[in-house]
């Protein structure tokens, strides 16, 4: 029986740390996009990837600049697959197969060396060979295969954008653990509360007055939360403290991202 109470109230304590370390993630994930959505993290870092991939800042900016872009904003966080064929393909003048050909050979001259332009010219090499072999036109295949390569690119800058907001995760799990005093150690004992039993032991064997039972119980209870700023914390302060601390960093890290993962998988989030 002593054992199955001593599982019970372990279960019951992970439980609780689980419950805790989801409602700090939930916090650092609120925190994570008001910051990137105040500083605009999310268009910097599209408008920094379609100038390194297109590699021609004046083709960046009139796509910034066409009247289907220009709505969204000076730097939107999101480009539907569909708008930046139609938006690219017209600054490209591309639009119109029957001139493609001519076009694309202008642009491979006035663009030398350039890897979007040669991988624009490869896609319509590609949608005019498919064309041969089936029935569908090259204004048909070609837009698809250029939203294709497009959603593709992007696939890949959402990775590299996934794993630089881990870091701002990171951080700022670490400013809430530090702020909050989140010390993983000192809460998984507390939620035991040992010493508030010991204390009431403790009483009773010395048969001490209600009052001065109920004095003790109570100092003896705030010396146990792990979350928060008091006395005893300060007084306790060390290096057991600075470890508890990094294993609430990286379990409210861990948590956070988990929880954003699956809102983004379930809720349709937008990374």
């Amino acid at each position: 029986m002593a054992s199955f109470d001593l599982f019970a109230i372990l279960i019951g304590t992970l439980l609780k740390l689980l419950l805790g370390y989801i409602l700090l993630g939930i916090l650092v994930i609120a925190l994570t996009q008001i910051a990137t959505g105040l500083s605009q993290a999310k268009g910097r870092f599209l408008k920094s990837e379609l100038n390194r991939i297109i590699q021609e800042p004046t083709i960046v900016k009139r796509l910034y600049e066409h009247p289907i872009i220009y709505p969204f904003g000076d730097s939107p966080a999101y480009l539907k697959y569909e708008y930046f064929v139609m938006a690219m393909l017209d600054i490209l003048n591309l639009s119109n197969s029957l001139d493609a050909d001519e076009n694309m050979e202008a642009l491979t001259l006035k663009y030398p060396g350039n890897v979007f332009i040669k991988g624009i010219a490869s896609l319509l090499a590609e949608s005019k060979e498919i064309s041969h072999r089936t029935d569908r036109t090259v204004s048909g295949v070609f837009p698809k295969l250029v939203k294709k390569w497009f959603r593709d690119l992007m696939y890949h800058a959402s990775g590299k954008y996934a794993r630089k907001i881990q870091f701002v995760v990171f951080a700022f799990s670490m400013l809430v653990v530090a702020a909050l005093n989140v010390d993983t150690i000192q809460l998984f004992k507390s939620f035991n509360d040992y010493k508030v039993v010991a204390a009431a032991v403790d009483a009773i064997d010395k048969k001490l007055t209600a009052e001065k039972t109920v004095a003790l119980i109570t100092e003896e209870a705030k010396c146990s939360t792990a979350i928060g700023w008091d006395c005893c914390q300060r007084k306790r302060f060390g290096i057991p403290t600075v470890l508890g601390w990094i294993i609430s960093t990286v379990l409210t890290a861990f948590a956070a991202l988990v929880t954003f993962d699956y809102a983004n998988k379930y809720l349709n989030m937008r990374n």
